[in-house]
């Protein structure tokens, strides 16, 4: 008896039992999903939208508008922005909407995992399956955030489904569904294209050899249709070929000098945002080239850079692609938009679940292995997983990337529980050297999963993440929320400056000024900002301490020379956070010596560095007030209202102006 017949808990076909899996798992899925929806409501999570969430959503609401430039779905997967503005337009523009929406459509690539897995492997193993792709924390985590995973996932497994109905009933509408639900999948995310090739071994072996030619070339007609419609789409916009979109660029992040196997903005992008990863990379290239470009010549040309280094570094290459092999069995995901590590802070069910590779690679590599006699039958599925596998060698390793193949992990895990049981209690402790096997085999596997390399050491750091929120709510205006952000990324991150950078201006704008200039002196530390023969930082950022606590003992005159010495040093160094902050102290003193004049030139200065400077209009206001010029006073009081409605102090002295009543 072969390996395949005798782990199969009970033999595929029709029955109750197929049915009766997927709507149990579906279930089940569904309300996992929706109760992490209700612990995040309200968090950052939902409540603000990171770096590529920000950007669907625009895209999305220009869609909506009808306002959307259409050459602007070059750099993005473009199905996934008309889906979500189709979400927006029954939803009356909710993300809440979208996310429950994008929950449902999960649960249901649960109930397809245990549909596949019953058909493949037995009712038993499909539930097994099914139960485990819905307690993978990893898969509800990207249910809850505007994201493509979920809808290239979810369009994946229905592909796999379809291929597998057809191998079991073979109509041609199968094969059609199958082609068009894979060439959408790579409309949602390009690597799904991979999978075009690699399904030709699910036809080749049909009965009717030329039957199974002829629908494969129907498979893949229609799978290349979407593409060929949007490719064609893209041609009658901007005169160039582009296939889906230009984002085929990601590949020279994979293969450069700076390239560590997990995503490096490219050194021509000033940050993380679309604007300047996209726009700013092709200007930028464009400069260093001496020609205008296209996103789409700014795509193709760091493709071929990525191909050149990489045939001109073979050992560089070798050694990444290692490191990217590593990386992505590991237990560790390597987010590049928001972290699941940070969400598991605000979700209770979130950290209770099993994240995913930990627990599901071992056991569906063992189950891999342990099914491959019936390697035809069951190739959708290796494929599928070849298909994520060879994303990340050939890009970089993305949590995003190999989500997809979680559910197929968690089929052959289930396969590999059913083939332990069967060996166990079927022939009892007399044949168990498959089990022992096994066993020894899946210790090494877990451990290879568990031994992180270098590079992943810091994916789990959820203090930049902090900083990054934080920088998102003092945008929106939101100063409390902001500090609350800032301080917890300080706390858990010490050693990363832009978080204390962060702090020191969202406290500049709340009006403390002594918690801005503490928390820019830690920013010009960590960045080491001091000039030969002046003061070093740590003396510098004393100095500054102790400058503020003369002015609040009322030795203003002493404040004023050590916070005027301190900014012209922090100046020369070229600490501009540092010495803005120190500039509206120097205003401040000499508003309080009643050097009216002097004290509007210092906020005059410090609002041109920083036009968001809420404390240094109120100043500047303040003054006004104390010169008799109560219509340039109401206007900086105006504008520290509207950067912050709720700041402290503005609205009374407002209030006592316009009443003729003496300021506060």
């Amino acid at each position: 008896m072969g390996r395949g017949a005798g782990v199969t808990a009970s033999p595929p076909g029709k029955g109750g039992a197929i049915r009766f899996a997927p709507v149990l798992v579906f279930v089940a899925a569904l309300v996992i999903r929706l109760a992490y929806l209700v612990q995040v409501r309200g968090t950052p999570i939902t409540d603000l939208l990171l770096i590529d969430a920000e950007t669907y959503d625009r895209f999305a609401r220009l869609i909506g508008r009808g306002a959307f430039r259409g050459e602007d779905v070059y750099a993005v997967n473009p199905l996934y922005p008309y889906f979500l503005a189709g979400l927006y337009a029954l939803g009356k523009g909710s993300v809440l909407f979208a996310l429950v929406v994008q929950s449902v459509l999960d649960a249901a690539t649960c109930a397809l995992t245990a549909w596949i897995g019953a058909r493949l492997f037995g009712p038993r193993v499909g539930l097994l399956a099914g139960l485990g792709a819905a307690v993978s924390g990893s898969l509800v985590f990207y249910a809850g955030a505007l994201l493509t995973p979920t809808l290239a996932t979810a369009l994946g497994m229905g592909a796999l489904a379809a291929l597998v109905a057809w191998q079991e009933d073979p109509l041609a509408r199968w094969a059609v569904l199958a082609g068009l639900l894979l060439g959408c999948a790579a409309l949602a995310r390009g690597n799904a294209i991979l999978m075009l090739p690699l399904a030709w071994p699910c036809f080749a072996g049909a009965g009717d050899r030329a039957g199974g030619r002829r629908t494969f070339a129907l498979f893949a007609t229609c799978a290349l249709a979407p593409l060929l419609a949007v490719t064609a789409r893209n041609f009658a916009v901007s005169g160039q070929w582009v296939p889906g979109a230009a984002n085929f660029a990601a590949f020279y992040i994979g293969h450069n000098d700076a390239a560590n196997g997990l995503y490096v903005a490219p050194r021509w992008a000033a940050s993380g945002e679309f604007h300047a990863e996209v726009w700013g990379v092709r200007d930028a290239l464009a400069r260093d080239l001496g020609r205008p470009l296209t996103l789409a010549e700014s795509a193709r040309w760091l493709f071929a850079e990525g191909w050149r280094w990489a045939l001109a570094h073979p050992a560089d290459e070798l050694r990444l692609l290692w490191t990217k092999f590593r990386c992505f069995w590991n237990v560790i995901d390597a987010p590049t938009n928001l972290s699941i590590h940070f969400a598991r802070a605000s979700s209770p069910l979130l950290r209770a679940l099993p994240a995913g590779f930990a627990f599901y690679a071992p056991l569906g590599l063992l189950g891999a292995w342990w099914s491959r006699d019936r390697l035809r039958e069951r190739w959708a599925l290796y494929a599928w997983l070849l298909v994520a596998l060879l994303t990340s060698m050939l890009f970089f390793v993305s949590a995003e990337y190999r989500l997809p193949a979680l559910p197929v992990l968690a089929l052959f895990g289930a396969q590999a529980l059913a083939v332990g049981a069967h060996d166990l209690f079927a022939h009892g402790p007399r044949d168990l050297r498959r089990l022992r096997g096994g066993l020894v085999g899946l210790t090494l596997l877990g451990w290879f999963c568990q031994l992180a390399p270098p590079v992943l050491s810091a994916q789990t750091a959820i203090g930049p993440d902090y900083a990054k929120f934080g920088t998102l709510y003092a945008r929106r205006g939101d100063l409390a929320h902001a500090r609350t952000m800032f301080e917890r990324a300080t706390a858990l991150a010490p050693a990363y400056g832009p978080g204390w950078q962060g702090l020191a201006s969202v406290r500049d704008r709340m009006g403390d000024a002594t918690g801005a200039l503490e928390a820019a002196q830690h920013a010009s530390r960590l960045a080491g900002a001091a000039v030969p023969g002046q003061e070093s930082t740590d003396a510098l950022a004393d100095s500054g301490l102790a400058a503020a606590a003369r002015f609040q003992q009322g030795d203003v005159a002493g404040a004023l020379d050590a916070f005027e010495r301190l900014e012209a040093t922090a100046r020369a160094a070229g600490d501009t956070a540092l010495a803005t902050s120190l500039l509206n102290n120097v205003g401040l003193c000499r508003y309080r010596l009643g050097a009216y004049d002097a004290a509007a030139a210092a906020f005059e200065r410090v609002i041109a560095l920083r036009p968001n400077a809420l404390k240094a209009h109120y100043n500047l206001g303040r003054v006004r007030a104390a010169q008799g010029r109560r219509g340039e006073a109401t206007a900086e009081f105006e504008a520290s209202l509207a950067l912050d409605p709720q700041a402290p102090g503005v609205r009374a002295a407002l209030d006592a102006l316009l009443a003729g009543r003496p300021l506060p």
